[in-house]
């Protein structure tokens, strides 16, 4: 296993969960689960013309599930959670719209095989969004400022995150 994010841009269109007019990628990176370090996955927007200042938006989902599938990035037309995703798209095509780049966390479990699911274990909901803004941020624009929005089970994920160390 590799603990070196990997960022994978997928061919515009090819991501039914993110929102259109950017470049999108998939990425694989390292996250406190519930019980150890494992492999994470998420959605990561980059918008065509971005704000000055490199600001992002970390959206964390509402329950999608336990398995691999679950996983927003990994969702495919006639999917489960089919009927969330184009509410989710359009709320985060404002933001896009918005200059702003969009993260999208998948949690533990959702898309990636190796790694069993949890729900609503506080620690591994905040180490996922806050690793992946980190590792964003990183790549993308160094010191940015980021706003954390959620959804259902992504509404306590954002608020453990906030309140994370």
């Amino acid at each position: 296993m590799t603990t070196e994010t990997q960022w994978v841009k997928a061919p515009d269109g090819d991501v039914p969960a993110a929102p259109s007019g950017g470049r999108t990628y998939r990425v694989r990176y390292q996250a406190q689960g519930a019980r150890a370090e494992v492999p994470m996955t998420g959605l990561v927007t980059i918008p065509a013309n971005p704000r000055s200042d490199g600001a992002i938006v970390s959206w964390a989902h509402g329950t999608t599930g336990l398995s691999t599938s679950s996983a927003p990035s990994l969702y495919a037309e006639g999917d489960p959670i089919e009927r969330y995703i184009p509410h989710w798209t359009r709320f985060l095509q404002g933001w896009l719209d918005a200059g702003y780049t969009v993260t999208q966390p998948d949690y533990e479990g959702l898309g990636v095989e190796e790694v069993g699911g949890t729900y609503m274990h506080r620690g591994s909901l905040a180490s996922a969004i806050n690793r992946l803004v980190e590792e964003t941020a990183a790549k993308f624009s160094p010191g940015a400022n980021w706003v954390n929005v959620g959804f259902s089970q992504g509404g306590y994920a954002a608020l453990a995150a906030a309140d994370a160390p």
